[in-house]
């Protein structure tokens, strides 16, 4: 304890003797009750374990312990079995904990054959008990093997790299050697420590081009607006921008089988994350933009994924087909592509029965029904008598499952899942159980109850870029590294809790006194605090550390900031040291700090300091191993090009297809269809209304509803409700006495309108309509369409004159007519409008609806190939009729 408060901020050693006392005094109760509520819970699971005859992996090792030692000394079984072994090996050592550590050490003869390989700077499993501080201990006080005694322990260091070039063995050196200490990391990296290169099979030529490139995006001031990139997105684009110039110039790599040079495939790239599972879909999404496949490691459990989770519904639909929303998911898939609007105009059969009833009734009238039932029929009578994985592997024939799946982004891993399902199908039959309908209960089960079956990883095919968590990576390595999102914040969200437990200081906690009803930290939590942060940021240190080295030859950093001008001026005062001091590289709070920190003063970074550092010098070095660059927002403007890459399978050239500039490029942003309310308003704000409401300038707060009395529609609500009462109403009983009224109420019964709309409905101003001329002496002499719905293909020149050049290009063009009048010499179109307008502001407003009923006018000369005479726009809030004269169409 008294080697951590040497760490503690001065105003915390304020602290006197009786007020820690007197601390102690409050927290010492609810400590106590903790740790015997542990127990408690310790004896109680520890019984029912027993009653069940059962252990976990914890139990085995601590079993063992008490078998092999006996008063804290190997026992007599230790010491027998110790016999048995002539050599203990034991790899990843520096991985070890105290339990581990204490069962090798009772096997072996007095440590005299045990032999360990590790490397410190790889711990990073801290959150699995892993304990540096064993291997240090002997890494510290073993000897040089020259120096040792025999029988006595020794210390072989193995410092050569026999796995990467030295552009990235010299950028590890570099960084490590400048940020690694005591403090930070555990160990001093000097050049025992460093990696030396041993592999000479890699080509001397060409090395500035394997140089490590630290990537930045400087995303200070970047836009706010809805379609602004964010720092991710922009850090994904920056990583897909240099993966694709890498297969396109043919970056070269070693070939692990001729030992020759070969063009990069995107399976020789690996982008490695601190944390994927929220950031992965980005990376993947910005590399199938710019045509480059990208697969991510698999986080969920199996049943999460799309197609198992698709096989559950469809087996708990063989086992009982009245679940609507497991068949219409079974449908929906890719297994039977059913369409959105198939599914509705199925459930439009019959809206009261269940959806496989509606199917069985329209099975005669969808051929495509027809087909899904047969084949339902057919694999619920294969699972009568069937076990289940027998049944499933029928799935997987009939449907054509893992080719589908297969097919499809991520392909290889769908597959994996789908016959990991079918094993774990075979492994419920091979143990006892039997049955469709017990196996659909225990998925459902597991559901309900958060499990899951652990999905299994798909091999590599060289075909995709593999975007891993560190951790996984650990053990591995590729030609091409990009460990990226290097400005992300350490997660230091354990050092919040209340209640901090470390396995040498103990507990440390918050103390709550009640009578001063304030809380605030104790000597104790602040101690443990300041321990377990220097561990952490050692151990992310050393999480660096692991994700550089898997790089065999080509290492790139990519991070994206919002403050890099700001911490830079924090790290630029600690670059202007000769040395780095432990303390503040221990103050670190992210990756990015130890990178850029060093590199400051680097040759590589003379442009890079003119514009953000000026004040740091250069010193001097003889490291050629970096180069460093910024990128900024207009910079990584998405990139669409596709560049089609051949490789010659025998001798493994590689050549670039050049990308053709179509002429007509700009076509690709205008819109394939568009709506006639859209006209002359711009397609990007209509498409943009087809998604969403239009935003509201203004907020309005409405009264509570307890206090309006009723609802109140808004005005667009108001209009909506007029509409809909003049397209469904009977024309001929509207005319008649109390005729509106009559049929408000007809509407409403019939649930066409709600109460609420039938209320809104002004009558005064419908019956106006009816008694109008338009009505009376127009409309009632000639036949009227309602609701008239049209879908036309129109030349695109007509709407988007920068089009003018495609004459044979169009677009489909779309809209509703409230009515359409046919007369003996063409049509008239009616549109009814329920604007708020002043009286004789009728002409002024029809005017800019002449756009959208000059569309109405083409789509019927389309449709028909007759004229439209006229159109006329009826305005119910003033009663004013508004004919409108069109150019012959």
């Amino acid at each position: 304890m008294e080697g951590v408060a040497n760490n503690i901020r001065e105003k915390w050693l304020t602290v006197t003797a009786e007020e820690a006392e007197y601390d102690r005094g409050l927290t010492a109760p609810a400590l106590f009750a903790l740790i015997d509520m542990v127990n408690a819970f310790d004896d109680a699971f520890t019984a029912a374990k027993r009653a069940r005859n059962a252990a976990d992996f914890n139990d085995l090792e601590h079993f063992a312990v008490r078998l092999l030692y006996t008063d804290g000394r190997p026992s007599a079984l230790a010491k027998t079995m110790s016999e048995q072994f002539t050599e203990i090996a034991v790899d990843e050592y520096q991985d070890t904990n105290a339990v581990q550590d204490a069962i090798f050490r009772a096997l072996s003869r007095d440590e005299t054959n045990l032999f360990m390989v590790g490397d410190v700077k790889q711990s990073i499993y801290g959150f699995r008990l892993a304990d540096p501080s064993i291997f240090l201990e002997k890494y510290r006080s073993f000897g040089e093997v020259a120096d040792a005694a025999d029988g006595q322990p020794r210390r072989v260091v193995l410092g050569q790299n026999f796995r990467s070039r030295a552009a990235v063995l010299d950028a590890c050196n570099y960084l490590f050697a400048a940020v690694m200490g005591e403090t930070v990391g555990d160990l001093v990296y000097t050049d025992k420590e460093a990696l030396h290169l041993g592999a000479d099979y890699y080509p001397e030529s060409g090395n500035a081009r394997y140089k490590t490139e630290v990537l930045l995006v400087d995303a200070d001031g970047l836009g706010e607006d809805d379609d602004a990139p964010d720092k991710t997105e922009l850090e994904a684009r920056l990583a897909a921008k240099r993966i694709r110039a890498l297969l396109d110039e043919g970056f070269p790599v070693t070939d692990k089988q001729t030992g020759r040079l070969r063009p990069v495939t995107p399976g020789d790239i690996v982008i490695l994350l601190r944390s994927p599972r929220s950031k992965a879909p980005t990376y993947i999404a910005e590399l199938e933009r710019i045509g480059v496949t990208a697969s991510a490691e698999q986080r969920g459990g199996l049943l999460e994924t799309a197609e198992v989770g698709t096989m559950v519904s469809l087996l708990s639909v063989i086992d009982n087909p009245r679940q609507d929303v497991d068949l219409i998911g079974v449908m929906r898939s890719p297994l039977f592509g059913f369409t959105e609007q198939e599914l509705a105009d199925i459930r439009l059969v019959d809206r009261k029965i269940s959806y496989y009833d509606a199917l069985l009734q329209s099975r005669t009238d969808f051929p495509k029904v027809e087909t899904f039932l047969q084949r339902l029929d057919f694999l619920r009578t294969f699972a009568c008598d069937q076990p289940v994985y027998r049944l499933l592997w029928e799935i997987y024939d009939q449907t054509g499952a893992l080719g589908l799946y297969g097919a499809l982004p991520n392909g290889a891993q769908r597959q994996s899942n789908l016959l990991t399902f079918f094993e774990r199908a075979r492994s419920f039959e091979g143990q006892g159980f039997r049955g469709l309908f017990d196996f659909v209960r225990l998925l459902r089960g597991m559901l309900e109850q958060g499990e899951d079956f652990q999905t299994v990883g798909a091999e590599a095919t060289g075909g995709a870029v593999r975007i891993l968590s560190i951790h996984k990576s650990k053990g591995l390595e590729f030609p091409v590294v990009i460990v990226a999102d290097c400005a992300k914040q350490f997660n230091d969200s354990d050092l919040k809790e209340p209640v901090l437990v470390h396995q040498n200081l103990g507990f440390g906690s918050k103390c709550r006194d009640r009578d001063r009803g304030v809380q605030y930290d104790t000597a104790e939590r602040i101690a443990v605090s300041v321990q377990m942060r220097r561990e952490m940021i050692s151990e992310e240190l050393r999480v660096l550390y692991v994700a550089m080295t898997r790089a065999k030859e080509k290492l790139i950093l990519t991070a994206a900031t919002g403050s890099l001008r700001n911490s830079l001026k924090k790290w630029s005062l600690l670059a202007s040291l000769d040395e780095l001091p432990q303390y503040a590289m221990g103050a670190a709070r992210t990756p990015l700090a130890w990178i850029l920190t060093p590199l400051l003063r680097h040759p590589c970074a003379r442009a890079f300091r003119e514009e953000y550092a000026p004040e740091v010098p250069e010193h001097g070095t003889d490291n050629d191993a970096f180069t460093l660059k910024v990128y900024y927002p207009s910079d990584l403007q998405p990139q669409e090009t596709e560049i089609l890459r051949f490789e010659d399978r025998e001798t493994g050239d590689c050549t670039v297809q050049p990308h053709f500039d179509y002429p007509h490029a700009y076509l690709a942003d205008l819109p394939s269809k568009l709506t006639a309310t859209g006209v002359g308003r711009g397609y990007r704000a209509d498409e943009a209304a087809e998604q969403t409401p239009p935003p509201r300038k203004e907020v309005q707060l409405r009264a509570p509803l307890f206090e309006q009395g009723e609802k109140k529609l808004t005005p667009a609500e108001v209009g909506t409700a007029h509409h809909l009462f003049m397209q469904f109403c009977d024309f001929d009983a509207a005319c008649a006495p109390n005729g509106v009224e009559n049929e408000l109420n007809r509407l409403a019964e019939k649930k066409i309108l709600s109460t609420e709309q039938a209320y809104a409905v002004d009558k005064r101003k419908i019956e106006r309509f009816f008694a109008s001329d338009l009505y009376k002496t127009f409309m009632a002499e000639n036949k009227v369409r309602r609701e008239f719905k049209f879908s036309v293909l129109v030349p695109v020149q007509a709407y988007f004159p920068v089009a003018a050049d495609a004459p044979e290009e169009n677009v489909l063009l779309q809209g509703v007519i409230d009515c359409l009048i046919e007369t003996g010499d063409g049509f008239v179109i009616l549109d009814f409008k329920t604007d708020r307008i002043k009286k004789g502001g009728a002409v002024e407003r029809a005017e800019q609806y002449r756009p959208q009923l000059a569309a109405y006018a083409r789509a019927v000369h389309e449709i028909y190939g007759r004229p439209v005479r006229a159109c006329v726009l009826y305005f119910f809030h003033t009663g004013d009729t508004e004919w409108v004269s069109l150019d012959e169409t």
